[in-house]
């Protein structure tokens, strides 16, 4: 015996109640209409409205939520972004396939696209190592690290991702 499915046409869910699936009665409860599609609302304004254009440098820095690295991550369409991936796509049109969006700012918030450069997954890795810190500023932490300080306060210190300041150590130590 089949089930019967949905009175909406095109849907071929089964039924919970009043000949319609669950999303359609849940659209019949919540708006009088089962049929109800929620209109998709432009996320532009609501983008740009967390970008500071006033930053120094030039940078135009995301102030909505940040992810733990450091990145903007605003959500567009119910799915979680990098910010400056959607500003670069908003702006200037898609990355190229396989490629990474570098910073040439060093400034994990900003989503200015003159700041923004495609890459290689391995150049924009070497570009953060080398041009995070002079030589002189990553010997002065390294030393900090070696007489006790943590990896992790050091590299917050400097916008830095821990493993990032880590492997630069490590490059100091010649291995």
């Amino acid at each position: 015996m089949t089930k019967p499915t949905c009175a909406i046409s095109g849907c071929e869910q089964g039924v919970i109640a009043r000949g319609w699936c669950h999303r359609h009665y849940k659209r019949w409860q919540t708006h009088g209409d089962p049929s109800y599609v929620p209109p998709v609302r432009d996320w532009r304004p609501r983008f740009w409205a967390r970008v500071d254009k006033t930053a120094p440098g030039g940078c135009w820095v995301w102030t909505g939520s940040v992810e733990s690295k450091g990145y903007g991550a605003p959500t567009i369409n119910g799915a979680k972004r990098p910010a400056h991936r959607v500003a670069y796509e908003d702006l200037v049109g898609p990355i190229p396939e396989g490629l990474h969006l570098d910073h040439l700012c060093r400034v994990r918030r900003c989503v200015n696209p003159e700041h923004l450069e495609p890459v290689t997954s391995r150049e924009n890795a070497l570009r953060g190592i080398q041009t995070k810190l002079t030589d002189d500023q990553a010997r002065a932490l390294h030393e900090r690290w070696r007489s006790g300080e943590g990896v992790t306060a050091l590299a917050r210190e400097v916008s830095m991702h821990p493993s990032t300041l880590h492997h630069r150590f490590r490059l100091l130590e010649g291995r």
